[in-house]
């Protein structure tokens, strides 16, 4: 699974698929023949009993929305973490110092291995109610994560979750037209004395630049 979309599709057909189960068991296993082809024979039905489906379609229920969250925060923070050691590792070619290159070798190991705290942390500042939010989610993900020891924090939904960290993506990477990424990227160019070969850094940071722009509020997205 690469994107929250794909974590959600996920959870939505295991769940729909549990609950046909579940209806298969209570309203039509009487019904279905089995002693007829081709349901005779089948070894994949032939010790299953109704109340046996039944139990298997409550059991995967009772389940599956605290382990939906562990899959939604997990890929979610993948994402981000991926997407900021993209970040980090294009800003390498502008700082060929050793020192620099050596700061830039352990952010990346702490944004790669490190708390995932201290990654969201940095976010601060740009809406910290719904950073704060997506930290709950993380706190009940890691809570679900530990095998339900020790408080229970603050429940959350499958819904809930899902809504929250696609709305932090939106936060913390919102998506610039290409056109204004393309207008920044030219006053780089400018103010770096416009050299050669070097389109591709200037349109990153062109468009960090206006992320940043958009996490702070100093402009809006056209609607």
């Amino acid at each position: 699974m690469k994107t929250l979309e794909d974590a959600w599709q996920w959870y939505s057909d295991v769940k729909a698929t549990l609950k046909r189960m579940n209806r298969m068991g209570d309203r039509y296993w009487d019904r279905i023949p089995w002693e007829t082809p081709p349901w005779k024979g089948d070894r994949h039905f032939g010790l299953l009993s109704k109340a046996d489906l039944i139990r298997a379609g409550e059991n995967g229920l009772e389940q599956l929305d605290d382990l939906a969250i562990v899959v939604l925060f997990s890929v979610f923070e993948a994402i981000v973490r991926s997407t900021v050691l993209d970040e980090i590792n294009m800003e390498r070619p502008e700082h060929p110092h050793r020192a620099i290159v050596e700061a830039i070798r352990r952010a990346e190991n702490d944004i790669g291995e490190g708390s995932f705290f201290a990654v969201l942390k940095s976010f601060k500042g740009a809406d910290d109610n719904l950073i704060e939010e997506v930290n709950q989610v993380r706190r009940f993900r890691n809570w679900v994560s530990h095998g339900k020891r020790g408080p229970e924090p603050a429940s959350v939904t499958p819904n809930v979750a899902f809504d929250r960290l696609k709305r932090c993506l939106i936060l913390l990477f919102p998506p610039i037209p290409d056109s204004w990424v393309a207008m920044g990227a030219y006053y780089v160019w400018e103010e770096a004395s416009r050299p050669g070969a070097k389109d591709a850094i200037h349109w990153h940071k062109a468009k960090i630049h206006l992320q940043e722009l958009i996490r702070t509020g100093q402009i809006r997205l056209p609607s």
